[in-house]
């Protein structure tokens, strides 16, 4: 069986998406924007995702009886359908913010969509007294969800902050100064180098981070470029005595890729996400030697 450092030399931090190359060159890359900046409606492909049953929610928890209460009443107008999560994931994602509330300051979403998990992390903010922001490298995503927050929960606003660039700037800039404990929800990009790079600049900042929760780390996709692997990638990077608990539930039988247009499928006997408690897990990789700039994207 292939050891943890085996499965890490099969990618390379050199490996720079084309759109990243322009992307880096933005003046507002690394800052924090205004949510007033202007931004286009995102136009998303439904006919693949469902809305998920609240009622499946209710009176498990009196803050989130206020959230799904507050979407209900406000007609659940301009939420994205979900594509691949379940009620259960929602719950446990909102279990797990809740686990760490006595000792959290920061609740960080990698691109987060206008969803419902987005409008639920927004009505814990105040609740919970923990602050939101909101990390994406697609500024218009990021204004979406913003705006998407706003319509329901205008008064967590002023705990949400949109940071636009990657996880590892946002570490870079930010984390290594800040004094805050965090939670890192994962929703980028979910191929085996991307998440290698995102989720491996934690490193630098491991002291402030109580866990990573992962999302998607059933998928796979069909295009071999895209190599999306989130979960392998986690076992590159803490090994392979990976500690964690399950987000969601498991698939009991394979996707048809069809049903996603032959982009993407899941895997049965896997989870919708993972919860990696950083009090029980150690890097295996990077090497400490190896310099925090190596994770960034850096102008051509």
């Amino acid at each position: 069986m292939a050891t943890e450092a085996e499965i890490a030399v099969f990618y390379s931090l050199n490996i720079v998406h084309p759109k990243m190359v322009d992307i880096v060159k933005d003046p507002a890359w690394g800052e924090f924007i205004s949510p007033n900046s202007s931004y286009e409606e995102r136009q998303t492909k439904n006919q693949t995702r469902i809305k998920p049953d609240l009622s499946k929610l209710a009176t498990m928890h009196p803050v989130l009886d206020n959230v799904i209460s507050v979407i209900r009443t406000k007609g659940e107008r301009g939420l994205e359908k979900e594509s691949y999560i379940s009620e259960k994931f929602l719950l446990d994602c909102f279990n797990t913010v809740s686990q760490y509330a006595n000792n959290l300051q920061t609740l960080i979403g990698v691109e987060l969509d206008a969803s419902y998990l987005a409008c639920i992390y927004a009505g814990l903010l105040n609740p919970l007294n923990v602050k939101l922001d909101l990390v994406d490298s697609d500024k218009n995503r990021l204004l979406n969800v913003y705006a998407t927050i706003l319509q329901y929960f205008p008064e967590a606003t002023n705990k949400i902050r949109l940071f636009f660039g990657d996880l590892p700037t946002y570490a870079k800039k930010l984390m290594t100064t800040s004094m805050d404990k965090c939670l890192v929800h994962y929703n980028g990009c979910y191929g085996f180098n991307d998440v290698i790079r995102n989720l491996g600049s934690l490193y630098y900042v491991k002291e402030k981070v109580h866990a990573i929760m992962a999302q998607n780390t059933h998928l796979r996709s069909m295009n071999l470029q895209d190599f999306a692997f989130v979960d392998i990638a986690l076992y590159a990077l803490f090994g392979h005595q990976l500690q964690f608990s399950i987000l969601g539930n498991i698939l009991q039988e394979d996707e048809n890729p069809e049903s996603h247009g032959m982009e993407t499928f899941c895997l049965k006997q896997h989870a919708e996400g993972l919860h990696v408690p950083f009090a029980h897990n150690q890097f295996r990789y990077p090497h400490p030697i190896e310099s925090q700039d190596n994770f960034l994207y850096k102008p051509v």
